[in-house]
């Protein structure tokens, strides 16, 4: 919010596509690793120091050529700061290995709470660093540092709760049945990393930097929400998931009954953000950022059609069946690239609609692999996830008779977010209870617990 005022369009635009370049390094980097952690059924000492020595490899590997090919990206974009970014970008790869081998085995482990208190420290340093570094003038380049700082205090609070099970010392005796697991899981991540990314980088080239601080922009109010609370969500239910499997217990209810609590969420905070586009925008990010407010409830209905495949991968990770999770995230981005491609060539409303139809293609891509090995069916899918758009719709509905009130229309942006923010929230509440939703049991526990709290007082 503070950094959209801080940097312009094309500066935001420039890290935006340098950081979808090293997106792809990322999911190599890692390796599979982490998915490895996870399902492995026998976690032997010899198994986890050759699991950290096939990650320490790669990482640094990939340290060299980021470093090395920075001016060829640079070259590529017709941007200098492209290689500025790439170099310290780089030497974060070089540190990343030391924190994530530890974190998938807190995972694995279930201790949800000492990998908040990790996420949570990482992300301070990297926002503060970030703002500091702006008011000092220096751009983009404060992203990048920001980046490398939280990547180095995530290292040390890793290191600081360190999981018994972690070897300082590398190996690679094992390296084949780490690989044998990890290479397919690995090369999945990297198709959904450049799916992910494929936007930035096909509009960095075609439409310029500034239409990809934009569009960025506009996107990054879903991205802050999936890659926080979606990607928590993710990670407790692909390690609940392979806890089950290795005890021989059925998920299909458990993961249908997540898609619904997930959808109940997300879809009513997209709505939310639809419904809200131009006074979220204009509060949140400032006047020079409007152009995108325009492109937000197009995306909003893309990260809808995400989040009915949003944990899909955890749960053919949680199962062991990492060709599948290949052969799916291969069909999602083939789709996404010729859809952005052609509509690139536009505008980006055009691209925002293309995003639309790639993710309606994930989503059925996903669940057309998904549906034989669970036992449920497109009825069953439905039957969970309808209720979750009737709420969605109370929520719409009450956030844009807020926005467009006549009472509220000309005030202050800050009272009108308020006003539908409450708004929102009771419909949402309303909405739950009265069309007896699946999160509804969870809702009312809350509810009395929060009485109770407050008669006690």
């Amino acid at each position: 919010m503070i950094l959209a005022r801080l940097l312009s369009p094309e500066q935001i635009g420039v890290f935006s596509v340098t950081a979808s370049l090293v997106m792809v390094a990322h999911a190599l980097r890692e390796f599979g690793v982490g998915s490895y952690l996870v399902q492995e059924h026998e976690l032997t000492p010899e198994r986890t120091q050759s699991a950290f020595g096939v990650a320490l490899l790669i990482a640094w590997l990939i340290a060299i050529v980021i470093y090395n090919g920075r001016t060829a990206a640079a070259d590529f974009y017709g941007e200098p700061g492209v290689a500025e970014i790439l170099q310290i970008l780089a030497i974060n790869f070089a540190l990343i290995p030391f924190g994530s081998v530890n974190i998938a085995l807190l995972g694995r482990k279930m201790q949800f709470d000492v990998l908040l208190r990790i996420d949570l420290a990482g992300l301070l340093v990297n926002t503060l660093t970030s703002i500091m570094l702006a008011l000092l003038g220096h751009g983009f380049m404060s992203l990048a540092w920001a980046a490398l700082a939280g990547t180095a205090t995530t290292v040390l609070m890793s290191v600081y709760y360190r999981s018994d099970e972690l070897r300082w010392f590398p190996s690679l005796a094992q390296w084949r049945r780490v690989a044998g697991s990890s290479s397919l899981y690995s090369a999945g991540a990297i198709l959904a990393k450049l799916d992910l990314g494929a936007t930035d980088l096909i509009i960095g080239r075609t439409l310029g930097f500034a239409s990809v601080g934009l569009f960025s922009r506009a996107n990054g109010l879903f991205l802050m929400f999936s890659d926080k609370l979606v990607r928590s969500v993710r990670v407790v239910v692909e390690c609940e998931l392979a806890r089950r499997r290795r005890a021989n217990v059925a998920i299909t209810s458990d993961y249908l009954r997540s898609i619904s609590y997930l959808t109940a969420i997300a879809w009513s905070l997209y709505a939310f953000f639809a419904a809200t586009a131009v006074p979220l925008i204009e509060f949140l990010f400032g006047s020079q950022w409007e152009n995108a407010a325009r492109l937000v409830p197009i995306i909003a209905l893309a990260a809808a059609c995400t989040t009915l495949a949003e944990l899909a991968p955890s749960v053919l990770t949680a199962l062991g069946k990492p060709r599948l999770f290949l052969r799916s995230q291969a069909l999602s981005l083939t789709v996404t690239v010729i859809a952005i491609t052609i509509a690139s060539s536009f505008d980006l409303t055009a691209v925002a609609w293309a995003l639309v139809l790639a993710r309606i293609a994930r989503s059925i891509v996903f669940h057309r692999i998904i549906a034989p090995l669970l036992g449920y069916n497109f009825r069953d899918l439905c039957k969970y996830t309808i209720p979750s758009l009737f709420v969605a719709v109370a929520c719409y509905s009450a956030t844009a008779l807020i926005i467009i009130s006549p009472t509220l229309s000309g005030s202050n942006r800050f009272i009108q977010l308020v006003a539908s923010s409450f708004a929102c929230s009771l419909a949402w509440i309303t909405a739950v209870i009265l069309i007896r939703h699946p999160i509804r049991s969870e809702v009312l526990t809350a509810l009395n617990k929060g009485m109770t709290m407050t008669a006690k007082k």
